[in-house]
């Protein structure tokens, strides 16, 4: 699964994300390591969308949450006294 979908995946998140050539194949990788560790393919219903979709739909909500995160971190980050 991963295979066939990687090269898909990883060029909307260039896309639609703006990433960059790095930051695209971590968040790529990062998606599927937790779809597989949280088995999130077997939530999947065809009646409900087609797989591309549901799987869309996924990575955005994937994406926002570590680009929601990665902000949340920068700000945390003390800036140096001048």
């Amino acid at each position: 699964l991963v295979s066939i979908y990687w090269k898909p995946v990883y060029k909307f998140v260039r896309i639609k994300w703006r990433a960059t050539p790095d930051d695209a194949q971590d968040l790529v990788q990062g998606f599927f390591t937790r779809a597989l560790e949280r088995n999130f393919f077997a939530r999947y219903d065809p009646a409900r969308a087609s797989f591309r979709t549901w799987l869309r739909t996924c990575l955005d909500g994937y994406v926002s949450n570590e680009r929601r995160a990665a902000s949340a971190r920068s700000c945390a980050t003390p800036r140096p006294k001048k």
